[in-house]
Order: C-alpha cells, then sequence, then structure tokens
C-alpha cells in the first residue's frame, strides 16, 4: 500500500469515527432566527413550510462568485433536492438584491436575508466559527413542531423542527 493509499485509509477510518460520535451527541437547539423576505420578516421555522427537513444554503451574496458558482450548480438540481426537503438560499443582501441576483441567474430558491446578524454569527461557517457549526451536529429548531436528527456543512445548514 502507498503512504497516499495509507493516508486515504486512515483519513476514512477517522471519519466513521467523527460519523458514530455525531449520532452519539445529544441535540441543540437552535434560535428560531427572523429573516427578511420580500413579503416581510419570517422565521427559520417558516421555511420549513410543510416539510420535516430544511437545507439552508448560506451565500455570502453578490460579491462572491464562488458563491454564486455553488448556487448555480445546486439550483440545477434543485427539483431533486425539494423531493427530500425544503431548500431556502439565504444572505446577508437585501432581499431585492436577492431577488435581482436570483432573476439574472435564473435561480428557483426560495430566498431569504439575514442581513448579516445573529444567525450569520451564530450559524455560517467561518474560520474559528466553523469548529462551532461543525460541533453543533445535532440540531432542532425552537418553536418548530418536529424533530428529526440534521447535520450541519461548511457553507449549509440541514435542520429539523423540534417537537411541540
Amino acid at each position: 500500500m502507498t503512504e497516499a493509499e495509507k493516508l486515504e485509509f486512515e483519513i476514512m477510518e477517522k471519519a466513521q469515527q467523527l460519523a458514530a460520535l455525531r449520532r452519539g451527541e445529544s441535540d441543540i437547539e437552535v434560535t428560531d432566527y427572523a429573516f427578511q423576505t420580500l413579503d416581510g420578516e419570517i422565521h427559520l421555522s417558516d421555511l420549513f413550510a410543510d416539510r420535516d427537513r430544511l437545507l439552508v444554503i448560506h451565500n455570502m451574496g453578490q460579491g462572491c462568485r464562488y458563491c454564486t458558482l455553488w448556487a448555480d450548480g445546486i439550483n440545477g438540481v434543485l427539483d431533486h433536492l425539494e423531493d427530500a426537503m425544503a431548500v431556502a438560499l439565504v444572505s446577508k443582501d437585501p432581499p431585492e438584491i436577492q431577488r435581482r441576483m436570483a432573476l439574472d441567474r435564473n435561480w428557483k430558491f426560495r430566498m431569504a436575508s439575514h442581513g448579516g446578524g445573529a444567525y450569520m454569527a451564530e450559524q455560517c461557517a467561518m474560520g474559528e466559527q466553523w469548529f462551532m457549526s461543525a460541533r453543533t451536529a445535532k440540531s432542532c429548531v425552537a418553536g418548530a413542531r418536529r424533530s428529526v436528527p440534521a447535520t450541519f456543512i461548511h457553507r449549509f445548514g440541514i435542520f429539523s423542527p423540534s417537537p411541540v
């Protein structure tokens, strides 16, 4: 076995160990954050619509070409994702700018603005903040109706609502 193959095997084993540890962690309640849309204020729990799971795409906004690239790619499989869960794209951009960008790029996402507030500070994976987001591997949204384990991954958050 080459050194590269040994390292790949070691990484795979560590990933499996990490997944097992994550499965054993307790749920962590997540704030029902407020967002702005063209229709007014909504909350994280509202983004679920009638679904049990929610994929939140953390987008840095119109100034990030990489976030735009990701969103373009995800937009192409959005229908398939929405078969399994609710999907929303959030950024700091105001709703009017989000709408203009969505129209320019033919995005079909539901969109909401966190305005750079508490949601951004507490849930987005940025530098050392990534460790905190990755640490909250199981989460429930406060005030929502159902609970299913969820996982946070860099630039994306999959949430599950909490029980009544």
